[in-house]
């Protein structure tokens, strides 16, 4: 699992905001349109956090990335215990 000072080390800040407004349930042309920026500039955003996370290519790479992102930055804590 990846922690929030492994995240900062291994992604760049603009990675970290193409995946932090991904973890919101974000599409990609909202995260364009939120961060100025083209939606073929957030697919290689992607593709490199992906990429920097290891995730594998032959599951839901957004999910996974989401995963990881909430788990690391303590967003899903309690969420288990609240079931």
């Amino acid at each position: 699992m990846v922690d929030e000072r492994r995240l900062r080390r291994i992604l760049t800040p603009r990675q970290l905001q193409v995946l932090r407004l991904l973890a919101q349930g974000a599409t990609n042309n909202a995260i364009a349109a939120e961060l100025g920026i083209s939606s073929n500039s957030v697919v290689n955003h992607l593709s490199a956090v992906y990429s920097a996370l290891d995730i594998p290519e032959d599951c839901n790479t957004r999910v996974m990335a989401t995963l990881d992102y909430l788990t690391a930055t303590g967003q899903l804590a309690g969420v288990a215990s609240a079931k």
